[in-house]
């Protein structure tokens, strides 16, 4: 939210920002996109999956923060293993519900943000998952989709959870 309002309530689409699997400095000029107004982003009450299930079924997609391994501050409590053991489990998933002991109950940082679209319970395994749209484009994993394992925060993907939705 910050980020719209320091840029006017106005971003840029995935058509001026395509998927290029690289860091890049930001385009934006500030004088394109689209003018979003009278927005604001509001917090829900966080570890509480019934909590968030309501106001994704009832207001839309939720706005996260998860640990997907890789660069750690200087406040992590895992080991440097730990913490490339998780990045290889998510960078590797390919489908089914994605779940590592090394990150339930979350208490660290996050890294990497993303946004809660659905949830259900797996066919196959009967395990509660999140559907959640990441950022890396349609070919990765199950059409740029990827089913995180619902109720323990796992890396902390409960931690943080708002909504965008008109101002009062």
């Amino acid at each position: 939210m910050a980020y719209l309002k320091a840029n006017h309530f106005r971003v840029d689409g995935s058509s001026s920002y395509p998927y290029e699997g690289a860091n890049r400095t930001c385009r934006f000029t500030n004088t394109g996109g689209v003018q979003f107004s009278g927005l604001d982003a509001w917090a829900i009450k966080t570890d509480i999956v019934w909590n968030m299930q309501y106001f994704l079924a009832n207001i839309g997609p939720l706005y996260v923060h998860m640990y997907v391994g890789g660069k750690k501050s200087s406040k992590s409590l895992l080991s440097a293993s730990s913490s490339s053991e998780i990045e290889r489990t998510f960078l590797s998933y390919v489908s089914g519900v994605f779940y590592s002991s090394l990150c339930t109950y979350w208490q660290g940082q996050t890294n990497h943000a993303m946004a809660i679209v659905g949830y259900g319970m797996d066919s196959a395994s009967g395990q509660p998952y999140w559907k959640v749209r990441n950022s890396w484009g349609n070919t990765w994993e199950e059409n740029g989709y990827v089913r995180v394992y619902r109720g323990v925060n796992l890396c902390g993907i409960e931690s943080t959870p708002f909504f965008i939705s008109k101002s009062t």
